[in-house]
Order: C-alpha cells, then structure tokens, then sequence
C-alpha cells in the first residue's frame, strides 16, 4: 500500500523504506516496561494516530530517577525514539542502560533538543502537542535496556534524582529501537518484535531507458533524510545482471552522481557530476539524453559539468522491471520523491 509523507512538505512524498525492525516488543503497552519508580498509566490520552492510546508518564514522590526501562541487547548504530507531548512536566529524557554518560533531552514546550552527551537528538513536531523524539549513537557494547526518563530541566544531565508529587506527568507513545544510522517511520508492536519489508515501486516499460528510440528527459524531484557519506542512494533502475542493467544513484562517499546504462558489459551511457547534497532539502535533477551527442545535467536548474559523458550506438533492451528508489529491488534508498517525469 503506497504510503504518502507530508511531513515538512505541503505536496507530499512517495515513503519507500528500507528494512527496519522494531526491536521494542511492547512500543505501545508501556505497562510491560520496569518502572523505575515513575508510573506508567495506559490508554489516557489522543495519540498521534488519533486513538486513546497514549501513556500517561509520572513521577512518584520517592527523589530518586523517574524512569521506566525495558530490556534490549543491540549494539553498533542504535536509533531509539518515542513519541512525547508536554503536561505538567516538559523534558523527557533517552538513556540506555549500558552507557553510563550517554543521554539526550527533549524540550516538549519550545520543540528543540536541550543538553545531550554522546547521543545525537532529533524532534519532530507532529501536532497537537506531540514531538518524535529521536536518539542515534553508536554503543561498541550491549546497552541492556532502554529508558525513557522525566528530567526537570533541559539542561539536566543523566538520570538526575528527584521527587514528584504523583500527579504531575507528560505522555508517551510508540516506542521504537532499530539498527542503523538513521530513524525510519513508527512500526508498532505489540509481545513481539516487528519487521517492515523494503519497499520499492516499478514499471513495466523497456522504452524508459532506451536513449536510441529518441531523445529522452528524466526529470526528478526529491530530498534525502539522511547522508551518511557511505551509502548509495538509488533513484531508479533495471536489472538483468552486472554487464546489462541501468542505475542512476547519488553516491555519497564521493559525494556524486552517477548515471550508467550498460549492454553486453559496454557503457552506452555513462554519465557522473560532483554534487555535494544536503539531507533534508529539495532537488529538482533533470537528465537530458541526447541520441548521439553530448548529454546535459541540470541541478536546481543549474547546467553542471560532467565528469564522465559517454554515449555510444546501441539499443537498451532490459526485458525487466524499471524500479524507482531502489537497485533491482535488492534494497530501497532513504530517497523521498516527490515527483517523476520522462518526456
């Protein structure tokens, strides 16, 4: 089922992801999860998805941490977030249980990141009060356990100790820790981790790549959520094998494009720019192909200068899929695309 994102976007995007896992068991139920003294009351308040489904999160009048925790064993590139909406408290705080100076709070009144060690903060307004709340890290040891905290000030550190009066809370809802450097949309859970599958569009049509039958023009307009100067971020292609494929993808470790159509291990198009992105912003790429004569780059309107620009004879006749935002559906790129033409 396509899924549409108008987060930070009026016109909406195509949301094609990657592979995620929820490794929360319980990102709802949060009744299941250790109380460190805090209470943890279900189904007491509209979440984001409009339900009464929230968590109501408070402090006991024991001066002591206000937390709860649930038990998790990942390490590497960790993502952890939550949803959270301001009460009489305002900063929730994310710890694991492992990294003794590792934390990051979130100010649910201005909506921006307050005092942090380590952990890399992120919030997202999604209305009526409500922020994700975002950490990403790196841990080289198994955390443990996760927390979700109440801190009284945004300039708090870790876990500070003190005493509530039993009533005054914030909410929570839609827990989520998975691997990797970057967050991906909410899967929930409920006794159990959850997988969400790569997802990838296509069409059936080999005169999309085929630059001998005319002139053609791909014009893309997109943002990435995340450069990791590692990954390739594949905007579309096809795929019969290594010497017969077609791929246009931005690698960042360059940071470049690179646009290559490929018959009988021959480049019959081979086309690379430099172009240094920035995650989170609007593009507009418009690849002109021209039958037997140099190709043209337009970036954000601007014309660019090639590296690289091959065009020899040759018919592309992939009898395959053409794939949007992914490489021959092996695994989707973190691109959102909010439109696509050839003319």
């Amino acid at each position: 089922i396509p899924r549409v994102d108008y987060l930070n976007n009026a016109n909406g995007s195509l949301l094609l992801e990657p592979q995620r896992t929820n490794l929360v068991t319980e990102s709802e139920d949060f009744s299941q999860w250790t109380a460190e003294n805090a209470t943890a009351t279900i189904n007491n308040v509209i979440s984001p998805d409009g339900t009464q489904n929230g968590t109501k999160l408070t402090p006991t009048a024991s001066s002591q941490r206000q937390a709860i925790k649930l038990a998790q064993s990942q390490n590497g590139d960790i993502v952890i977030s939550c949803f959270a909406k301001k009460g009489e408290y305002d900063i929730l705080q994310i710890t694991d249980a492992i990294n003794g100076s590792y934390f990051v709070n979130f100010d649910l009144d201005n909506g921006v990141v307050g005092s942090s060690s380590v952990m890399i903060g992120e919030i997202e307004n999604y209305g009526n009060g409500w922020y994700r709340c975002v950490s990403k890290y790196n841990s080289t040891s198994a955390i443990n356990a996760v927390r979700f905290s109440i801190a009284q000030n945004a300039t708090d550190g870790r876990l500070v100790n003190f005493a509530g009066n039993g009533t005054d809370s914030l909410y929570i809802y839609g827990a989520q820790v998975e691997s990797g450097s970057y967050p991906t949309s909410y899967i929930p859970t409920s006794g159990t981790t959850v997988t969400r599958l790569a997802e990838y569009s296509s069409l059936s049509n080999d005169a999309l790549v085929d630059p001998q039958n005319g002139d053609k023009t791909y014009i893309f307009n997109f943002s990435l959520p995340n450069i990791d100067g590692v990954s390739v971020y594949d905007l579309m292609s096809k795929f019969i094998d290594n010497s017969n494929r077609f791929r246009l993808s931005f690698r960042s470790s360059q940071p470049d494009f690179e646009l290559f159509m490929k018959i009988g291990g021959v480049n019959l198009v081979y086309i690379v720019f430099s172009a240094a992105l920035v995650a989170n912003t609007d593009y507009e790429l418009k690849i002109v192909i021209n039958n037997g004569v140099s190709n043209q780059v337009y970036l954000n309107g601007v014309l660019q200068t090639l590296t690289s620009d091959t065009h020899t004879a040759g018919n592309i006749t992939l009898n395959t899929p053409f794939y949007l935002l992914s490489y021959h559906t092996a695994s989707s790129s973190s691109v959102n695309l909010n439109s696509f033409n050839i003319i």
